[in-house]
């Protein structure tokens, strides 16, 4: 949209943000090749699944776009936002502290996913243990 450039830089924010604290981070490159209204952020640590859709101070979701959060919000297991730069601590908060409910059990999660993922992955894998 026209407010490309800010949701630009925010995306770019926001997916370091996600890497230095241990999550997975997907972020479709050409949404015109792609379904219409998918959320631009997809993130996961291994304990929560974050959708994010990312706007600027102004910018205004699709009807496409607001379908997808309201469903997988009605799903009850993803953590889905609407974030725009003027939310940048609960941002941060949101990667460095956990949710609520995952805070005392998950509290060094992004850690553990940087040095356990092969642990956490092993049963996709055919190993000889």
């Amino acid at each position: 949209g026209k407010g490309g450039e800010p949701e630009q830089r925010l995306l770019e924010r926001v997916r370091a943000l996600a890497r230095q604290y241990g999550f997975l981070f997907y972020h479709t490159f050409r949404s015109d090749r792609s379904a219409p209204g998918f959320p631009d952020v997809l993130a996961t640590d291994g304990a929560r699944i974050l959708v994010a859709e990312l706007k600027s101070a102004t910018g205004k979701l699709t009807i496409e776009q607001a379908n997808w959060l309201a469903l997988l919000e009605h799903t009850g297991k993803v953590d889905v936002r609407i974030w725009r730069p003027a939310d940048w601590q609960e941002i941060y908060a949101y990667f460095t502290q956990g949710t609520p409910a995952t805070q005392h059990d998950n509290a060094d999660t992004g850690a553990r996913a940087q040095q356990g993922f092969p642990r956490v992955a092993r049963r996709f894998f055919h190993e000889d243990d």
